[in-house]
């Protein structure tokens, strides 16, 4: 079925889209907390 295979195709690319957004959230937040612990060292080392 031509139908079904689009519609699973599509529910497959949604689930990666998402999948994918969960990772580059998740990469995201790590990344700024390193920025954010990287500028209170400096902070207070700058002290």
């Amino acid at each position: 079925m031509p139908v079904l295979h689009a519609v699973w195709r599509r529910i497959v690319a949604r689930r990666v889209l998402m999948l994918g957004a969960v990772i580059i959230d998740d990469l995201l937040f790590f990344k700024m907390d390193a920025i954010e612990e990287q500028f209170y060292a400096r902070c207070v080392s700058g002290r």
